[in-house]
C-alpha cells in the first residue's frame, strides 16, 4: 500500500490517501496469467485455537509463476575488465573548487572512487558536488543506507585507508584455466560423484518440474510416508538452483578466461573490506578455485612456495594442527592424488574444500600456476580476535591464532567454547 498527501483542503487539515497498489499488482499479474494462486494446507493439518471454539487450519498461501524464472533477467556485479579509479575524497578532484562546502572530518560515504555502477541522469552533472553525492553513483559502502555508516574519518589519516582499498581493488586477477579444463573434461564424472549438480537441471523449466512432481506424488501414495509434497518441491528447488548457480559460475569464467579482470571491493561500517558479484575469492568453493593472481613475479622454481601450496591442498582435504603434517600427508598420498583424474576426484570427494583442492594439486608441478594459486586461510574467529586485540587478553589471541601457540599448533577456539560448554552442562545437570 503507498500513501500520498492531500494538502489542497480548504479547513486546513492534511488528508492521507492511500493506495492498495500491491492488490491491484497482484490481480492484474493473475488476469494476465502471469501468475497463479496456490493453498496448500500443511501436512499435518494441525488447527490453531484462537479462542474457545474459534480457530483455523494452517495453510500456505503460494503465488507460483506460470513462466520459466529462467527468463526473468539477473542483476549481478560482474568482474571488471579495467582498473577502478582511486578511491579518495571529492575535494581531492581536480575539478573540485569549493573546498569551503565540504570541510573536513568527513564521513566514510564521502568518499569516491570505484566504478561507475549505477549510471543515471546526473552522471553527465559530475561537476555538481551535492549531485554526485546524493545520487550514489560512486559507493565504497557496501549498503546504500547512509545512515549506517556515519563513520568519521579525520585529517590525512583516511589515506592510508585508500591507499591499502586502492591497492587491493588494483590487482589484477585471471581465471584457473586449469581447473576449469578438468572440469569441463571430467563433468560426468564430478556429477556421478555428486560434486556438481547434473546440467540438465541448470535449464529445467521449474513450473513444469513442479506440476510433474505434484502428480508423482498424488499418484504414488506410498512417497507420503517417506517425504511430504512440501519437502519434495522445496529439495526440487534446492538442487535447480544449486546447479543453475554452478552453470553460471562456470559459464563466466569460460567468458573472462582470456581477460585480466578486476573485483570491486565495498567496504562496511566495521571497516571490512569485501567484493561484489559472484566470482570472486569470498565466493564459494567453486568461484573460489577458478580464480588466480594474473601477476607473476617469480618465475622460478621455489621448493618454500611448493610446499606452502602442498599443505594448502592438505588443508582443503581436512583440518590439520601443523603446517608439517599437512605437507607430510600431502608428499605421502601424492602419487594416489595425481594417480589419474578419477583418483584425484575420488579425493576431492572427501575433501572439505573439493575444487580448492583440486585446483591446488592441478597447478602443484607448473612453476608458472603455483606462484600465482591464491592461499586462502580463514581467520580464527576474527571476532575474538579483534576483541582480544581490544583487551589485550594474550590467553585470547592465542586461542584464535592472532599470536602463535608455544608448542606451534594451530588453535581452534570454538572447541575451547566446546568443553566449557559441556563444563558448564555437567555442572549444572
Amino acid at each position: 500500500m503507498v500513501g500520498s498527501t492531500d494538502t489542497s483542503r480548504k479547513d486546513g487539515d492534511i488528508k492521507q490517501i492511500k493506495y492498495v497498489i500491491g492488490s491491484k499488482l497482484l490481480e492484474f499479474m493473475i488476469e494476465r496469467k502471469l501468475i497463479y494462486i496456490e493453498n496448500i494446507t500443511a501436512d499435518d493439518k494441525k488447527a490453531v485455537v484462537k479462542e474457545k471454539g474459534k480457530g483455523y487450519l494452517e495453510s500456505n498461501l503460494f503465488a507460483v509463476c506460470n513462466f520459466d524464472l529462467n527468463l526473468i533477467p539477473l542483476n549481478l556485479n560482474l568482474p571488471m575488465v579495467c582498473k577502478p579509479l582511486n578511491w579518495e575524497h571529492i575535494t581531492e578532484k581536480e575539478f573540485f573548487f569549493d573546498f569551503e562546502e565540504k570541510s573536513k572530518p568527513f564521513m566514510l560515504s564521502d568518499m569516491v572512487g570505484g566504478y561507475l555502477s549505477c549510471p543515471n541522469l546526473d552522471i553527465y552533472n559530475c561537476f555538481n558536488f551535492k549531485s554526485s553525492l546524493d545520487n550514489s553513483r560512486f559507493s565504497l559502502l557496501s549498503s546504500r543506507n547512509l545512515n549506517n555508516f556515519n563513520i568519521e574519518l579525520d585529517g590525512s589519516k583516511y589515506k592510508e585507508m585508500c591507499d591499502i582499498l586502492n591497492g587491493l581493488q588494483k590487482q589484477g586477477f585471471k581465471i584457473n584455466k586449469n581447473i576449469l579444463e578438468f572440469i569441463k573434461n571430467n563433468r560426468a564424472t564430478l556429477e556421478k560423484e555428486g560434486l556438481l549438480m547434473p546440467g540438465i537441471l541448470a535449464h529445467v523449466n521449474l513450473k513444469k518440474a513442479y506440476d510433474l512432481t505434484r502428480k508423482s506424488f498424488f499418484l504414488n501414495k506410498d512417497i507420503d510416508n517417506v517425504y511430504s509434497l512440501d519437502v519434495l518441491l522445496k529439495e526440487l528447488a534446492n538442487r535447480v538452483q544449486t546447479a543453475r548457480y554452478e552453470d553460471l559460475i562456470i559459464r563466466l569464467a569460460s567468458a573472462y578466461e582470456d581477460f585480466v579482470f578486476y573485483l570491486p571491493a565495498f567496504m562496511d561500517f566495521r571497516g571490512r573490506i569485501y567484493r561484489s558479484g559472484i566470482l570472486h575469492f569470498h565466493e564459494r568453493d567453486l568461484a573460489k578455485s577458478l580464480i588466480v593472481f594474473a601477476n607473476n613475479h617469480q618465475e622460478e622454481s621455489n621448493l618454500s612456495a611448493k610446499d606452502i601450496v602442498a599443505s594448502s591442498a592438505a588443508f582443503k582435504y581436512k583440518k590439520f594442527y601443523l603446517y608439517d603434517d599437512a605437507l607430510q600427508w600431502y608428499k605421502e598420498k601424492q602419487s594416489l592424488i595425481n594417480a589419474s583424474d578419477e583418483s584425484l576426484i575420488s579425493f576431492a570427494k572427501e575433501a572439505s574444500d573439493p575444487f580448492q583442492f583440486i585446483a591446488k594439486v592441478l597447478c602443484y608441478d607448473r612453476v608458472q600456476e603455483y606462484n600465482r594459486v591464491p592461499i586462502t586461510q580463514d581467520a580464527a574467529a576474527s571476532a575474538y580476535q579483534i576483541m582480544s586485540y581490544l583487551l589485550l587478553n594474550e590467553e585470547m589471541a592465542r586461542r584464535t591464532n592472532l599470536i602463535p601457540n608455544p608448542d606451534g599448533k594451530i588453535q581452534d577456539v570454538y572447541m575451547y567454547l566446546l568443553h566449557d560448554f559441556k563444563v558448564f552442562l555437567h555442572n549444572n545437570t
